[in-house]
């Protein structure tokens, strides 16, 4: 686990549990649908860093928004909202393309009439925008949400194992995914939220996701 150990308020976190009929860590985890229940454990403890899909489903049982858990329960995601918060807050970037309920990446045509979207952080250069189409799905909690995504590059291990990134994979699907190292040489295990992993995928390229800003 490390011997890092994030600043934790419990007490808050167990009165949120209250108010929510939650009475243990074993509920909250069913109740947040996130398979591996220990990591609420661990993260309650301060032992793991929340990643930022288990931070929403977390706090939409918890019925409060994702910016006030993750203040909580601090973390790098935390600490990477606090860097956001004292950045720009009047640009605007074009929507390329959607995500859909799998976590599928459709980009729109050239000829299309892109529309943009104001974000309240500073994008990296060549960054851009794609729009989270899932309503009425069970990702519906992201629906209207917009990911910031930097320029596609060349495979770069490094740079975007253990985060989540747009990836092109060799049998042109347009993923947005959280790469890992795969079993086999020069191949990756892709995971998403509420999907089921892909094992020893080739990768063609990837483009890193900045941010995710969620739709109020």
């Amino acid at each position: 686990m490390g011997d890092f150990k994030n600043k934790v308020d419990i007490k808050w976190v167990r009165r949120k549990m209250t108010e929510a009929g939650i009475s243990s860590n074993a509920e909250l985890g069913r109740r947040s649908g996130i398979q591996k229940r220990a990591l609420i454990t661990y993260i309650l403890q301060g032992k793991r860093n929340i990643q930022e899909d288990n931070l929403i489903k977390m706090a939409k049982v918890l019925k409060v928004s994702p910016r006030e858990l993750s203040e909580k329960i601090g973390g790098k995601l935390y600490e990477f909202i606090q860097e956001l918060d004292g950045m720009g807050k009047d640009h605007r970037l074009v929507i390329r393309g959607t995500i859909d309920d799998r976590f599928s990446v459709v980009f729109f045509p050239d000829n299309y009439d892109y529309k943009d979207v104001q974000v309240d952080i500073k994008p990296g250069a060549g960054a851009y925008a794609l729009q989270y189409n899932t309503e009425n799905t069970p990702a519906a909690m992201f629906d209207g949400s917009v990911a910031v995504i930097l320029e596609k590059r060349e495979i770069d291990p490094p740079s975007m194992l253990l985060r989540n990134n747009v990836v092109w994979l060799s049998d042109g699907r347009v993923l947005l995914r959280r790469v890992k190292e795969g079993q086999l040489p020069d191949r990756y295990t892709l995971d998403g939220a509420n999907v089921p992993p892909i094992y020893d995928v080739e990768l063609l390229a990837f483009a890193p996701v900045q941010a995710l800003l969620i739709a109020p």
